[in-house]
């Protein structure tokens, strides 16, 4: 194996490492092929997490509650920065995690946390893709040298090919608004949230 696949994979290793250790949890951004089904979960056998169909309304409400998520990811770093003790920098990074946002967040947007959980799951995929695609503004970028194929075949496709027609439309109707608070959510997972 030469030394740069080895370097490849170390840099991915590390990476990895990184944001589990900071209480991040990789998300798996597979579209999943919504055709041919009328339920709302559709259950994908490599586990990636289902799409489901949304409306305007669940999109309003999933835009308060990535607010939400921003917020509370801002004042978590805020307090890691100003911490006098390892114990209040460990208690400001822990306050950041999925596991304390994703419930305040869905609470401050009226939504059930499964039901932000899984509007979350369909639509977080979408907007790393279009970052990815640089179609939004947002902080995302990947060196294609290092991806496989799969990767590849999904960033040069639609991101928003496993929604749901008007889902899909409620989402486009909505890009600029969630465009606007997408690019600190996601700067801000990325260091540490």
């Amino acid at each position: 194996m030469s030394l740069a696949a080895n370097a490849g994979r170390a840099i991915v290793s590390c990476s990895f490492l990184i944001l589990v250790a900071c209480g991040g949890e990789p998300e798996r951004v597979k579209p999943v092929d919504t055709m041919g089904s009328g339920d709302d979960a559709l259950a994908d056998p490599q586990g990636v997490s289902p799409a489901v169909a949304f409306s305007g309304a669940d999109l309003d409400a999933f835009i308060t509650a990535l607010r939400k998520e921003t917020e509370i990811l801002r004042a978590g770093q805020e307090r890691q920065r100003t911490a006098a003790t390892p114990q209040q920098r460990i208690d400001a990074l822990q306050s950041t995690t999925e596991e304390v946002r994703i419930p305040e967040a869905a609470r401050a947007a009226g939504l059930s946390v499964d039901r932000y959980r899984a509007i979350r799951a369909t639509v977080m995929p979408v907007l790393e893709t279009m970052d990815f695609q640089d179609r939004m503004k947002g902080p995302m970028t990947m060196d294609t040298t290092r991806v496989g194929e799969d990767v590849k075949a999904r960033l040069r496709g639609d991101a928003m090919a496993s929604l749901r027609p008007a889902s899909r439309d409620a989402l486009t109707s909505r890009l600029s608004r969630i465009e606007a608070i997408w690019g600190e959510f996601a700067a801000l997972r990325t260091q540490g949230g």
